[in-house]
C-alpha cells in the first residue's frame, strides 16, 4: 500500500441556540460528514476512506469551536494499523476551545494489528470556561500466531492547556517487545485501555467522589477515576474487549448530563 497523507479542519460557532459550523477543510483520505443534529448540538463524523493506516502515513486534524458553541466528533469506524516495517503510522489532533465552549471528542477503537507501529500527538487549547469530553479505547489486532500483544509500539501524548498553561499530561508507550504487557501493574490479565478525559469548570470533588465509589469495577473491568490537578478527572478502564469499556464511558456521559446540562447526551450510532 502506498504511503497516504490527510487533512481535515473544523470550525464551529453559536447561532442563535444551535451551534452551526462555519468552515471546514479536507484533503486525502480524510474526509467528514454532513452535520446530523442532535437538538442544538451537530454530531460529525470523521471519515478515513483508506482501507487502513500503513507505513509513512500521516494525518492531521484541526479543530475550533467559537465562544458558546457545542461540537460532537467521533470516528466512522475503528482505527486500524497494518504492518509499518521500519516505520510508523502518525496522526495528530489538535483542538482550539473558545470561552464556554464544548467539544465532545469519542473515538472509536484504535486496533494495531501484528508488527504495527502508531504514534498519536493530541493537544487541547482551552479557555479557562471551556469543557472538554474526551475518550479513546486502545485493543490489540490479530496476530498469526495468536500472541495478545503483536505490535511493535503504541505512543500517545495527549496535552491540555488552559489559558496558555499545560494543566493536564496524558502519555503511554507500550513496547511489547521490550516490556511484557502482560507483566504485574502493566495490563496483567487484559487486553483492552480505554481513556476518558474530563476537564469542566463545573466538576465538582463530589461528583467525582460519587464516580469513584459507585462505578461499578467487576472482575471484567478494572476501573480508576483520578481527580485532576484542574477541574475535571480522568477515568481509565482496562478489560478483555472493547464493548465492556464502551458501556462504562456511556454511563459516565449519562450521569455527567444528569449533574450538568451543558454537557449534551449524544447518541453515537452510527
Amino acid at each position: 500500500m502506498a504511503e497516504e497523507y490527510g487533512v481535515l479542519k473544523i470550525q464551529a460557532e453559536r447561532s442563535g441556540l444551535k451551534t452551526v459550523i462555519r468552515d471546514q477543510f479536507f484533503n486525502g483520505v480524510l474526509k467528514t460528514t454532513r452535520p446530523v443534529y442532535q437538538k442544538t448540538t451537530p454530531l460529525m463524523y470523521m471519515i478515513h476512506v483508506g482501507g487502513g493506516y500503513v507505513k509513512g502515513d500521516r494525518y492531521e486534524t484541526a479543530v475550533r469551536l467559537d465562544e458558546g458553541s457545542t461540537l460532537a466528533l467521533t470516528t466512522q469506524a475503528s482505527t486500524k494499523v497494518y504492518k509499518t516495517p521500519g516505520g510508523k503510522a502518525s496522526q495528530s489532533f489538535q483542538a482550539e476551545l473558545g470561552p464556554d465552549s464544548c467539544l465532545l471528542l469519542r473515538q472509536d477503537p484504535l486496533i494495531v494489528y501484528e508488527d504495527g507501529c502508531y504514534h498519536q500527538k493530541i493537544q487541547f487549547d482551552m479557555a479557562e470556561t471551556a469543557h472538554l469530553l474526551y475518550s479513546d479505547i486502545v485493543t490489540p489486532g490479530w496476530s498469526g500466531d495468536e500472541r495478545l500483544f503483536p505490535y511493535e509500539e503504541i505512543r500517545s501524548d495527549v496535552s491540555v492547556f488552559i489559558n496558555g498553561r499545560l494543566a493536564v499530561k496524558d502519555r503511554f508507550l507500550f513496547q511489547p517487545g521490550s516490556s511484557p504487557l502482560s507483566a504485574p501493574l502493566l495490563m496483567e490479565e487484559h487486553t483492552h485501555m480505554g481513556t476518558l478525559l474530563l476537564v469542566s469548570p463545573q466538576i465538582t470533588a463530589d461528583f467525582i467522589e460519587v464516580l469513584q465509589r459507585e462505578l461499578g469495577e467487576s472482575d471484567e473491568v478494572k476501573i480508576g477515576v483520578s481527580q485532576l490537578p484542574v477541574s475535571g478527572f480522568c477515568v481509565r478502564a482496562l478489560a478483555g474487549d472493547s464493548g465492556s469499556i464502551e458501556d462504562l464511558f456511556a454511563e459516565v456521559e449519562k450521569r455527567l448530563h444528569g449533574e450538568f446540562p451543558r454537557f449534551p447526551l449524544m447518541r453515537w450510532r452510527k
